[in-house]
């Protein structure tokens, strides 16, 4: 019995063109038995540690059920699958010497129902999948940015800690809603071809909380910023099976978009508007997809697959109003551009599985790479928008992602019993000029770091 992987790994194999997927197969129906599975799961996403003390944390404890039940409908077989998870993220780098500290607190919670019908040859089925997540984040901003430009300070970066402060607070709702339908046939030389759609809808709204301390008084007291999001998805994947060769040949073919404005709520104290509505807006296309064989060989199964897809879209950002400038002129800045570029993937993985004095053993190797390619490009208009500057960065990334794993089960009458242990090793690389950098440079005297380690109890119980 296969151990899903975590929903954070599953977000990673997804983004680098690789998406996961489970439905009712026919050898579900075939050999499938009345079960109850539970599974507990322990993700140690990644710690960070300075000078040997751990100033970074990512952890995501989890829960997760599955009912499945056959049952025969008068010439067909049918079969319901229940599923549900509820993963808590717990995020802090409180202790770290960095410009932000913040701790996270979230929960996610998913159910996912599916139904076939089948009349031993042909299968139909469909489904639906619910997802919710809320995150709650207290934020503290210990240094804010400077510039050795006298102006950019000036007009920018000086009205930055007046207008938001240090302490902020993070909030974020998210829900979303997944149905599918899949269906497979049988085919000549006894080959089963299968096909599955699947759509999904998703919105979200972030809040950003602070108070407001500029020299404008209008502008000062409790103020929100909320990024409404949506998101949608295409999803179809086609299915060729050889039974007898064991091979099976998958492509799938994937569109989403992601759309996304700010809501600014300026205060409502004077019958003149002293702050924008809204901050912007931006929306992401993205169209790919992979090609996937898997073959099995006696106890092993061999499967390779590339992917490949197109990411283009366009934003138009700028700050809520700063300050006033002589108590006359509003100190605002924005941007606004666009963003393409493509992600190529290669996958390849190894599974092993084999009975061993009454212990089933597994293992499984995967290694995925991926080259990231892209260009954003537009313009910044500074100091009253008095001021524009050119933008034009590349973002070229060669990201490197392997992961191992090994289980051991015992079969006891009717109970049986896993666990699991797992290790993913990342590795990602900039490889462009470009003159903005991300992140902290490594001080390998002074930082450590550790994670991607995930533990899995396994007890399913036949009916």
């Amino acid at each position: 019995m296969p151990i899903a992987a975590q929903p954070a790994l599953d977000l990673i194999y997804s983004t680098l063109n690789f998406p996961g997927n489970q439905r009712i197969t026919l050898p579900d129906l075939r050999h499938g038995q009345a079960r109850i599975n539970t599974w507990f799961t322990y993700l140690d996403g990644y710690r960070k540690y300075r000078t040997g003390d751990e100033v970074l944390s990512w952890r995501i404890p989890a829960w997760k059920g599955e009912i499945f039940f056959p049952q025969s409908l008068d010439r067909f077989d049918a079969a319901w699958r229940i599923k549900y998870y509820e993963g808590y993220q717990a995020f802090s780098n409180r202790s770290d010497n960095v410009s932000t500290h913040l701790d996270m607190d979230g929960v996610s919670r998913d159910l996912r129902l599916q139904f076939a019908l089948s009349d031993g040859r042909a299968l139909l089925g469909g489904g639906f999948d619910v997802g919710m997540t809320g995150v709650h984040s207290p934020l503290e901003i210990a240094r804010y940015p400077q510039s050795e430009n006298s102006r950019m300070n000036r007009y920018f970066y000086d009205w930055l800690p007046l207008t938001f402060g240090h302490q902020l607070e993070a909030e974020n709702e998210k829900t979303s809603f997944r149905p599918t339908v899949f269906a497979s046939l049988p085919v000549q030389s006894g080959a089963v071809i299968s096909a599955q759609y699947r759509y999904a809808h998703s919105t979200g709204s972030p809040d950003l909380i602070y108070t407001n301390n500029t020299n404008k008084t209008e502008l000062r007291g409790p103020r929100r910023i909320t990024f409404r999001n949506k998101g949608y998805q295409n999803f179809v994947r086609l299915g060729y099976t050889h039974p007898k060769q064991q091979c099976t040949i998958t492509i799938d073919v994937i569109r989403s978009r992601l759309i996304s404005d700010i809501d600014n709520h300026p205060p409502e104290t004077t019958p003149i508007l002293l702050d924008f509505t809204s901050l912007g807006n931006g929306e992401l296309d993205r169209v790919g997809g992979n090609i996937r064989w898997r073959q099995s060989v006696r106890s092993f199964r061999v499967s390779m697959g590339i992917g490949y897809s197109e990411l283009a879209g366009s934003f138009s950002l700028r700050t809520p109003v700063l300050g006033y400038y002589d108590n006359l002129l509003p100190i605002s800045h924005g941007v606004s551009g666009t963003l393409t570029g493509t992600v190529f993937s290669q996958d390849g993985e190894i599974r092993w599985k084999k009975d061993l004095h009454g212990f089933s053993v597994a293992s499984d190797i995967r290694y995925t790479h991926s080259y990231t390619d892209f260009v954003v490009d537009g313009a910044a208009a500074l100091e009253f928008n008095l001021i524009s500057e050119p933008i034009r960065q590349p973002l070229q990334y060669s990201i490197h992602l392997l992961q191992a794993k090994i289980s051991l089960a015992r079969q006891v009458r009717k109970v049986r019993i896993g666990y699991e242990l797992g290790q993913t090793l990342p590795y990602v690389e900039r490889v462009d000029s470009g003159e903005i950098r991300f992140g902290e440079p490594r001080q390998p005297s002074e930082l450590s770091h550790h994670g991607g380690r995930f533990h899995v109890i396994s007890i399913s119980y036949s009916l």
